[in-house]
């Protein structure tokens, strides 16, 4: 059996030690408990924090989706986002190392416009777009070229006066009070003979012997006095001209064109080529200038044929169509047709009731003392104007067809009265007179028609619808070409 050890002196006197602080140690905790506790309970110090900031107004409550964000403050609503285009590169003016002098050319070609020298104009701006340019330059001498080639075939027919283009031209008084001007063609000391001018833009050509015995004065007028009087008279037949389409500018242009005007020309040619915010571009002015050329010549030769002229008078203004526009393929259909439509089925027999009156010649001078004319397309057509009248009393019908007859006659002369204004010229819509005219003159050939059905034997009714037809033929023509 193992003994226990006995204790050891020192272990005895530690331990009495050991209890007598614990003693202490909790005495001292007893009566300093509240300074030991302050000082385990002390709180850690913590970093400066901001100032509180004051608590946002109230708003009130709304039911909305959850996660829905509050709707912002005035604040516009967001367009609805378009597709992205990507980013252009900024357009860089190219220019050429003939720009500057292309400028010049231009203005050398305008000039030759201005001149009324249209084909040598085309050729400078031909040489110009050869040349080294910019885009933006070339596109503009690309521009003239087209006009000045445009310009040129359709004002080809229409030559310069002879009147405007004389450096000197004579007013002469006689002594039994008339009044004449022209050119002097030739001079001896007996006999002046003179072209007498009547009208500046008439082509026909009239020569005039005066005994040197018969004048009482002898003015000579210079070529610029001659344009100021011609400016004056183009302005009024402008003033007095409805413009509603590019063909409208079509006898403005001849007489200016008459009158060596190549400024106001050019002017109106541009007008007419380029349109304006009523009004459409025309930049196929050759052919809607020689169109109107083709459809004035089929009215004369329907009108001539209404009348009763002969054949042969028709077939000389048909081919004198063809000399006027040489090698328009346009013009060759349109007589062609003409021909097969119209003057192969005119019967030997037919009798006109229309009669034609020889056109008065304008009284047009160039001083102030004559009026200028009623327009421009009257000054432009002398000479091929017609006027006539329409005599109905031959026509009439048996029996029932006699009322039908009397209420086609009636039609037909309303037709061709709306008809006669605009072959004379008017300051109107063009269009719609011949609309009108034609709308009358169609009612007519079917109550004709009636009428023949109940009395087919009557020659004057069958006639009359002849000749309305013929009228209807033209009026279509403005319309279609």
């Amino acid at each position: 059996m193992r003994l226990k050890p006995k204790p050891k002196k020192g272990s005895l006197v530690s331990t009495f030690v050991f209890v007598i602080f614990l003693g202490v140690a909790v005495g001292c905790g007893i009566v300093y408990k509240d300074q030991i506790l302050a000082m385990i309970n002390k709180p850690q110090q913590q970093p400066a924090q901001p100032a509180p900031q004051p608590p946002p107004a109230p708003v009130a409550k709304v039911d909305k989706a959850p996660d829905a964000a509050p709707p912002p403050i005035a604040k516009p609503t967001a367009p609805l986002e378009k597709p992205k285009v990507p980013e252009q590169p900024l357009q860089r003016i190219v220019t050429g190392a003939d720009d500057e002098a292309a400028k010049a050319g231009i203005a050398q070609g305008v000039a030759l416009l201005e001149k009324l020298e249209f084909e040598r104009a085309a050729s400078v701006f031909k040489s110009l777009s050869q040349r080294k340019l910019g885009s933006a330059m070339k596109a503009e001498v690309s521009t003239w070229e087209k006009k000045a080639t445009a310009f040129e075939l359709a004002t080809r027919h229409i030559p310069i006066s002879e009147f405007a283009t004389a450096e000197t031209t004579y007013l002469i008084e006689t002594h039994d009070g008339r009044e004449m001007q022209g050119i002097v063609k030739s001079e001896t000391a007996d006999m002046v003979t003179l072209q007498l001018i009547q009208n500046p833009v008439s082509v026909g050509r009239t020569t005039l012997p005066l005994p040197v015995s018969d004048i009482k004065k002898k003015t000579a007028i210079s070529q610029k006095d001659r344009r100021d009087d011609f400016l004056q008279l183009l302005g009024g037949l402008e003033s007095n001209t409805a413009i509603s389409r590019s063909s409208d500018y079509y006898d403005l242009v001849y007489v200016s064109k008459r009158l060596g005007l190549g400024k106001e020309c050019i002017e109106y040619l541009n007008r007419a080529y380029n349109g304006n915010e009523s009004r459409q571009a025309d930049p196929y002015i050759h052919d809607t200038f020689r169109k109107e050329v083709i459809r004035r010549s089929i009215d004369r030769c329907s009108l001539m044929l209404a009348a009763g002229r002969a054949k042969r008078f028709v077939e000389d203004e048909l081919n004198r169509l063809i000399k006027t526009l040489p090698g328009y393929d346009v013009a060759q259909d349109e007589v062609e047709s003409f021909r097969m439509k119209v003057l192969s089925k005119m019967r030997d027999d037919f009798k006109s009731t229309i009669t034609l009156k020889d056109p008065k010649k304008s009284e047009v001078a160039v001083n102030k003392k004559a009026p200028p004319a009623q327009s421009a397309k009257q000054l432009a057509t002398e000479g091929e104007q017609m006027e006539f009248v329409v005599e109905s009393g031959g026509v009439t019908g048996s029996g029932a067809a006699g009322p039908i007859v009397e209420q086609a006659n009636a039609k037909y002369e309303e037709g061709m009265k709306v008809y006669r204004n605009f072959r004379q010229g008017t300051n109107g819509n063009n269009n719609e007179i011949l609309k009108t005219a034609m709308k009358h003159l169609e009612a007519a050939v079917d109550l004709y028609d009636q009428a023949l059905k109940k009395d087919p034997s009557n020659k004057s009714v069958l006639d009359r619808q002849t000749e309305a037809n013929m009228i209807v033929y033209a009026c279509k023509k403005y319309a279609t070409l």
